[in-house]
């Protein structure tokens, strides 16, 4: 058993484990709308081989001692039992370690922590193993956990009967769940990414709300439009309001809500 420390905290004298953390950035399952379910190959995490020739291998469990507290009837986590039961042992290729959890366990900020324990089956045989290294196993939503910010402070639009367009470009978001820079697209017309289920924008100070069309102040396509217009053309003669806040909500397939501020300046033409 040989844990790859970048998956553990990244302290590269790590030779075995004793409590660490993984994060499992996790992958989405809704084949059955009715029991979607979220999923990550733990086997991704060890260096060595899985099995060898005389039927050694990994084996991954709950940790003995709170297996009940899953699987009992009223058990204290029986909603986060695993989809695909309490451990995972080799049937012949690295999908046999996909641990399945129910979504709810990947609820950001309140992920459920489930403790693990990692050894070597010995020539196939269930009741020969040692399980010798324990671990922390935590699903988490690379959408929820994305820093968000905007290329600008602010954007200026006149009034009235003018738009803007913030682009995918001016979203800078990127993705956790992989070691490279890597962009979290948010638009359909840039690939929006499929962890994500939603995008909406709403106006947060709704005061200014008359400022707006509201019909066409919207996720689009291509970025998010921000149109100004005016009750009644001509009663205004006027208008400046700066730094107007609005959100870029969004939702991810497990179901984590997501609210980034952008800010809009409306000057008069």
């Amino acid at each position: 058993i040989s844990p790859n420390p970048a998956y553990f905290g990244g302290n590269a004298d790590l030779t075995a484990l004793n409590g660490e953390t993984l994060n499992a950035w996790a992958y989405y399952d809704g084949t059955d709308p009715l029991n979607p379910y979220a999923y990550y190959n733990v086997s991704a995490a060890f260096n060595n081989a899985l099995a060898d020739a005389d039927a050694c291998a990994m084996r991954f469990e709950i940790d003995a001692d709170q297996k009940d507290s899953y699987t009992a009837v009223n058990g204290v986590n029986k909603d986060f039992k695993p989809v695909n039961g309490t451990n995972l042992t080799w049937q012949g290729a690295a999908a046999d370690y996909i641990v399945k959890v129910p979504v709810k366990a990947v609820e950001k900020n309140k992920e459920h922590v489930y403790p693990m324990v990692v050894g070597v089956e010995y020539f196939g045989v269930p009741s020969l193993w040692k399980a010798d290294q324990n671990f922390k196993l935590v699903f988490k939503s690379s959408i929820a956990h994305a820093n968000v910010s905007f290329s600008a402070a602010s954007y200026n639009v006149d009034y009235p009967s003018s738009q803007i367009k913030i682009t995918e470009a001016q979203v800078r978001a990127d993705n956790p769940a992989t070691s490279a820079s890597d962009k979290i697209n948010y638009f359909v017309a840039s690939g929006r990414n499929a962890l994500i289920a939603d995008v909406q924008i709403e106006l947060v100070q709704t005061q200014y709300a008359s400022l707006f069309n509201a019909a066409q102040t919207m996720v689009v396509n291509d970025g998010i439009q921000i149109k100004t217009s005016e009750a009644v053309v001509g009663g205004t003669a006027s208008v400046n309001a700066t730094g107007v806040q609005f959100n870029l909500v969004v939702t991810d397939v497990f179901g984590n809500v997501m609210k980034y501020p952008f800010y809009v300046n409306v000057k008069s033409n």
